[in-house]
């Protein structure tokens, strides 16, 4: 999901989606960009009463990098 358009619907439908035994997690680019993106997600998310792991990636890397880099380990 893009980070800046991330709403309380979004969560709490994700929230259903995954049910009571799931959970929501959101990791966004490192850059300073995901890093504003997270910190509202964060917001949204206790706005919206859905609790939200955040997984932090180092800075300057973004999640596409990330990944490709754990495939090809």
């Amino acid at each position: 999901v893009c980070g800046t358009a991330l709403t309380p619907e979004h969560l709490q439908q994700l929230a259903r989606i995954v049910g009571p035994e799931g959970q929501l997690v959101a990791m966004l680019d490192g850059d300073q960009a995901g890093q504003t993106a997270t910190r509202k997600a964060i917001a949204t998310a206790l706005a919206a009463g859905v609790p939200l792991r955040i997984v932090t990636i180092p800075e300057g890397l973004d999640v596409a990098e990330l990944l490709l880099e754990e495939i090809s380990a």
